[in-house]
């Protein structure tokens, strides 16, 4: 035991002694971090590192240490030390992290820079010998070098020659200093012998870049071929050109020679030159014999024919003459007259609907004059008589022919035209017509039995029938007699969905006239409610007995600003909609002022009704709204009732009694008409008057003292009334009103003066005439003259001093209410205005708004034409510019004036005055006109300006070669070049370039020759660019795409979107919004515009200033048409154009497309958008218009065209 303790110790001594051992062999990491260096190359030291580095992974010295090694950039130097110099001197930091068993490791960090790499620069020449080698044309002897490293100007004198090889390549060696150089070869030293393309076109300039990098270059051409060839025999190829026009000085080679002989020599040789002829209608000239041979007479125009010579070698010679038709026959007169007599309207067709007024169709023309009478026959007259007119009878469709005859000078012609009529069917009552089982259709020809007359209406009347059912006719002229019954016929009409019957023929019967009337009992709210009418369910006239309203006075100045509204609205501020109320309509017997006199304050309302009893006249589709007329007496309680306390009946008698007050204005000394009583439900009110204002006006109203003329005083009365209840309360109420009348000026100051609506002005005035319920003033001094609504008592053809007051403008139209009038002293009439000179522009006729306007010289362009009683018609000035014009249903004379002209298409009459009145766009009205002839010289003298805007504009620079036009509306246009030597012009107006070494100016002058007319001429002045001149770039400046929120509305002012870009937009416009769509072509397009017009507003623009866009050079646009449906509708509709037009002082231009079209209707292609691209443009102010004068439709979209994507190009 005692030897196992022994061993026991001895083992412990010895481990021990070995740990003991271990702790003083540790390794010091601290001290192997301070002995860790970088091994440089030698000669680098840490901030001149060229070469790899060596980076230990031990530390001497230090068993057991290892040493890891990162780089921060080791792109630079990597983690084993190989470096990568930079193109710059790069600090990287390099990290050992050094490690040793039982220890924690510790790091140590190294900043070294690596120096940049050495750029070893490449030899650098200040001379370089360049060999030009060149391939020439086989033919070849000679080439020379000819550019700017000769001499700055290029010497052709001292062009360098090259020498020609074994292989046929000619060659130079010259010694040039690095740069670019420009150059050409020729072969010979003459500009005559250039190089040129394989076409024979010019060549720009050949550029080469010598560097300075090598001692030697080779720079290899080819030349296609040459201008010219020394020793070339050159033939004259315009010889036969030369020798023709010699021969044919006074004929061939007068330009549009007119040909009045059987033949025409056409010569077989000439020189020595064999010559054939080509004749591009060789039926009217035969170019093998020279025989002429006249056409038969169509139009009387003359037939140009084009005679080609043409003979070897020789460019072909053109010669443009002229042939006459033969002249008219008289029977070809008589004939053409017999197709105007029979040329009846297609409303005729497929079924007469309407008598025929022959007695209009019996004069025959020849040369302007009457020669003859025509007769008409009938082939039954119980159907159509021999004066036209339709009876009626029969059963079914029945066929019915007119036969004219007239005979002249011994020829007789006849034709016989074939109608189909049919039986008017004869109804018991108006329903039966509207909605009855063989209800009729628009436009049929109808019979209603046993009818009266009912109620005028301010702009019409209606009628009874027996079953108490009532018909509403438009205008006033052969209004039957009250108490009376009648056996009618009519043409039945929808108007805006609405019934009516026009053109009615009365026949008075036996019998008592109508009085008991339908009338329905329904509240407000359900007659808002009821579905809005269609042409196939229209809206039956009726009287309703409305209970559950109020009236409300919305804005006394709009026509369409009095609503009955629900009992329980009260937003007096709110215009009222059709969710809940109904318009008054302002054609109500006696206007708006019966109802009024009840809300006599405008943004108030009346009393609650009990009922009132209402005609619903029309859904208003340009205000969204049901209409109705009160055609009964607000004393009487059937028609009308308030439901009032006795205190509201009293003060509504006060109320009443003050707006007769407040409605007389004085203009001389009088009395003030004070009622002694007022009728309210059905009592009568007793009214005491009190002046508080005794010094001018007295307790009976009559005035004390009147003040100056100028000068405008207060009067104010109190009156006073009792309730009508057991104990009588007294009522009081003031009512102060001006006395005295403003200075009265021109028309012009008052309207400059009258700046917001109810400004009251005066001016002294001629009546000119009622443009239906609108009286037209002028007074000879003013621009404008004035539209007066709702006078009344006054003579046209009369002076007078007007007090008015400004009204809303309607439709464009600028507008007074009439207060009162005061005879003047003028007796002359005013003097007509010089006749218009500047264009008709919208702008142009705003200015003369109202006013007289004389204009001459104006073609027929859409013939005088019936549209709901109005008479409208189109006429065109020599500048081919549009304007309408309508004659109201009532002003029957001056209708009678213009039907009696039987204006026909392309006739010229003058405006010798007419008032310019407004509907969206100017409408000419109350017009006279009379008969001119306008000479052919004057119609070509016009065009003339038209032709030029097609031309380039004066400076323009070309680049390239372009195309003038040679001809225009008719007329032939033969160009030559008058000044410079920079460009040629042929026979089909192309202008061909010959460039100078600097830019050239040329100007080209264009005769223009019509027939026999005197030729004008033409000219356009250009600039060439120089050789090697390169035209500067032309980029898209913007896109104006419309954006993505529509903005709907067409009426005139200013249409304002956000563009796709985010960019504001405010363009001018009338007659245009912006909308989207989900058809084709428009599904892909976002906001389009869209430019309408309809049978009242016949032209719609959109203005875009662009005259901050300098450098601007082109704008393309996208067109297409709304519905496609319509496609050949809206193309075919004669009259019809879609124009760009730039402003050009006062004038609208039309620009023409790169295609030549400045109607642009002619490109438009169904279901897609067609760009249609305008250059050589300039800053300015742009229009895109929009005109469809033959336009009957009252739809906005039937019409409508469209526009999108304006791309506007420019140089900056």
């Amino acid at each position: 035991m005692k030897r196992f303790k022994k061993i026991l110790l001895a083992l412990a001594l010895v481990f021990a002694g070995i740990f003991a051992l271990s702790a003083c062999t540790k390794v010091d990491l601290e001290a192997a971090k301070e002995a860790l260096e970088i091994k440089y190359v030698q000669g680098e030291t840490y901030v001149t590192v060229k070469s790899n580095l060596t980076l230990p992974t031990k530390v001497e010295g230090f068993e057991g240490v290892t040493v890891e090694w990162a780089s921060d950039k080791p792109a630079v130097i990597s983690a084993t030390g190989v470096v990568v110099r930079q193109d710059a001197d790069t600090v990287v930091t390099l990290t050992a992290t050094l490690r040793a068993e039982g220890q924690e490791p510790v790091t140590k960090t190294f900043k070294v820079t690596v120096l940049a790499k050495e750029v070893v620069q490449p030899p650098t020449y200040e001379s370089v010998d360049v060999t030009f080698v060149v391939t020439a044309p086989e033919e070849t002897e000679e080439v020379f070098l000819i550019g700017n490293m000769i001499g700055a100007d290029w010497p052709i004198a001292d062009a360098v020659a090259l020498t020609k090889g074994n292989d046929g390549k000619f060659s130079v060696t010259i010694a040039l200093a690095p740069g670019e150089y420009e150059y050409k070869y020729v072969c010979s030293k003459d500009w005559d012998y250039v190089e040129k393309t394989a076409e024979n076109a010019d060549i720009p300039n050949r550029v080469i870049n010598v560097p300075n990098t090598a001692a030697t270059a080779t720079q290899e051409d080819v030349v296609a071929k040459w201008a010219k060839v020394p020793g070339e025999v050159v033939v004259d190829k315009t010889e036969l050109k030369t020798l023709l026009d010699a021969h044919y000085v006074d004929t061939l080679a007068v330009l549009n020679f007119l040909v009045e002989t059987d033949t025409v020599e056409l010569v077989g040789t000439i020189g020595n030159h064999t010559v054939t002829w080509a004749s591009n209608n060789a039926a009217v000239i035969n170019p093998e014999t020279g025989v002429v041979t006249r056409p038969a007479y169509t139009d009387g125009s003359e037939i140009f024919v084009v005679l080609t010579a043409s003979a070897e070698g020789q460019n072909d010679v053109m010669y443009v003459v002229k042939v006459p038709q033969l002249p008219e026959t008289l029977d070809q007169k008589l004939e053409k007259e017999l197709t105007r007599l029979t040329n009846f309207p297609s409303s005729y067709k497929p079924i007469l609907k309407v008598s025929i007024n022959l007695a209009e169709l019996k004069d025959v023309f020849v040369d302007g004059e009457v020669v003859t009478e025509a007769t008409w026959e009938s082939s039954d007259p119980t159907l159509l008589t021999h004066e036209g007119q339709l009876t009626g009878a029969g059963e079914g469709e029945q066929q019915v022919s007119l036969t004219v005859t007239f005979t002249y000078e011994g020829i007789t012609k006849t034709k016989t035209v074939q109608f189909t009529v049919v039986a008017i069917p004869a109804h018991t009552d108006f329903l039966s017509v509207i909605n009855g089982p063989q209800k009729a259709a628009k436009d049929d020809l109808v019979k209603v039995n046993g009818v009266s007359l009912y109620k005028e209406t301010d702009d019409g009347y209606y009628l009874l029938d027996v079953s108490g059912n009532i018909m509403f006719v438009y205008g006033k002229t052969g209004m039957p007699a009250a108490n009376k019954l009648f056996n009618i016929q009519f043409v039945y009409d929808i108007y805006y969905q609405s019934p009516q019957a026009k053109n009615v023929v009365y026949t008075e019967v036996e019998g008592a006239a109508n009085t008991n009337v339908n009338v329905e009992t329904i509240t407000l709210a359900d007659l808002v409610a009821k579905p809005r009418p269609t042409d196939d369910n229209p809206l039956v006239h009726k009287l309703y007995k409305v209970t559950g309203g109020k009236l409300h006075n919305y804005d006394e100045s709009d026509n369409y600003g009095f609503f009955l509204v629900p009992q329980s609205r009260n937003t007096p501020t709110v215009k009222p909609t059709e969710a809940d109320s109904m318009m008054l309509y302002y054609q109500t017997p006696g206007g708006l002022a019966r109802l009024r006199a009840l809300v006599p304050t405008v943004g108030e309302y009346s009393s609650n009704l009990e009922h009132i009893v209402i005609v619903v006249s029309a859904y208003r589709t340009n205000n969204n709204i049901y209409a109705f007329m009160f055609l009964g007496d607000t004393a009487n309680e059937a028609d009308l009732k308030l439901s009032l306390t006795p205190q509201e009946a009293a003060e509504l008698a006060l109320t009443q009694a003050s707006s007769r007050i407040e409605k007389q204005l004085f203009l001389e000394t009088d009395k003030y008409t004070l009622n002694a009583t007022e009728t309210v439900s059905g009592e009568d009110f007793a009214i005491t008057y009190e002046s508080l204002t005794p010094a001018n006006v007295d307790n009976a109203g009559d005035i004390v003292l009147f003040p100056e003329v100028g000068t405008i005083v207060d009067v104010t009365f109190k009156l006073t009334t009792e309730t009508k209840d057991a104990t009588p309360v007294t009522v009081e109420k003031q009512v102060t009103v001006k006395l005295g009348i403003p200075t009265p000026t021109s028309i012009d100051a008052a309207a400059a003066a009258a700046v917001n609506v109810g400004d009251v002005v005066s001016f002294e005035g001629y009546y000119f005439g009622a443009n239906g319920s609108t009286a037209q003033f002028v007074d000879g001094v003013s621009s404008l003259g004035a539209a007066v609504r709702s006078h009344s008592g006054l003579e046209v053809g009369k002076w007078y001093v007007l007090v008015v007051e400004r009204a809303a403008v309607y439709n464009g139209l600028a507008q007074f209410n009439f207060k009162v009038a005061l005879d003047s002293t003028k007796t002359e009439a005013p003097a007509l205005p010089a006749a218009f000179a500047n264009s008709l522009t919208n702008e142009n006729l705003l200015a003369v708004q109202n006013g007289t306007i004389v204009l001459e010289k104006m073609k027929v362009v859409k013939v005088p034409t019936d549209n709901k009683g109005a008479l409208e018609y189109t006429l065109e000035n020599l500048a081919g510019e549009r304007v309408n014009f309508r004659e109201h249903k009532d002003s029957t004379a001056h209708q009678a004036a213009v039907l009696a002209l039987n204006l026909q298409l392309d006739e010229w009459v003058n405006v010798t005055s007419a008032i310019v009145s407004w509907f969206n766009n100017p409408q000419l009205t109350l017009a006279t006109l009379e008969k001119t002839t306008v000479t052919d010289q004057v119609i070509f003298e016009a065009s003339i300006p038209r032709l030029e805007a097609k031309l380039p504009s004066a400076g323009t620079l070309y680049y390239e070669s372009f195309t003038l036009p040679i001809k225009h509306e008719g007329a032939v246009v033969v160009w030559e070049v008058t000044a410079g030597v920079a460009a040629t012009v042929d026979a089909d107006g192309l202008v061909t370039l010959v460039k100078q070494d600097a830019e050239a100016d040329v100007t080209l002058t264009g005769t223009v020759t019509k027939g026999e007319l005197t030729p004008i001429t033409v000219t356009v002045s250009i600039k060439v660019a120089a050789i090697g001149q390169e035209p500067p770039t032309e980029t898209l400046l913007t896109t104006i795409d419309f954006g993505t929120v529509a903005k709907t509305g067409y009426s005139a002012g200013i249409l304002k979107f956000t563009n796709g870009d985010g960019v504001e937009y405010s363009f001018n416009k009338d007659r245009a919004q912006t909308n989207t769509s989900t058809f084709v072509p428009h599904d892909t397009q976002g906001c389009i515009l869209v430019l309408s017009c309809r049978s009242n507003a016949q032209f719609a623009f959109v203005e875009i200033d662009l005259t901050a866009t300098a450098g601007l050079t082109k704008v393309s646009i996208d067109f297409s048409v709304w519905n496609q449906n319509y496609f050949d509708k809206i193309t075919g509709l004669a009259g019809s154009a879609i124009q760009f037009e730039k402003l050009d002082g006062e004038t609208w231009v039309p620009v023409a497309a790169t295609t030549g079209e400045t109607n642009l209707l002619s490109l438009l292609t169904v279901d897609v958008y067609t760009t249609v691209t305008f250059d050589n443009l300039t800053a300015g102010k742009y229009r895109i218009t929009y005109s469809a004068p033959g336009n009957t439709s009252g739809s906005n979209t039937e019409y409508a065209v469209t526009a999108d994507d304006i791309k506007i190009y420019g140089i900056q």
